[in-house]
């Protein structure tokens, strides 16, 4: 099964989210960020793949904070 990253990242004092190279923000907070990762996934996610989404946490260490299977089951 194939698996897609979804990296929530700060550039330029804004949230984005980059979907397999494209980028999709700006937002304001890292949840913001996250919240749309989960929404892109539901909306354009298709059913074979995996999806994880991955963002830093205080230290700037980037953690899964979200695993999907079969187009969104489990976000």
């Amino acid at each position: 099964m194939a698996i897609s990253l979804v990296i929530v990242i700060r550039s330029r004092h804004s949230w984005w989210v980059d979907w397999e190279g494209r980028p999709y923000g700006p937002m304001q907070t890292v949840e913001e960020a996250i919240a749309s990762a989960r929404r892109l996934i539901s909306l354009y996610g298709e059913e074979s793949r995996r999806y994880e989404i991955y963002a830093p946490d205080e230290h700037g260490k980037m953690l899964p904070v979200a695993t999907a299977v079969e187009g969104g089951e489990g976000l």
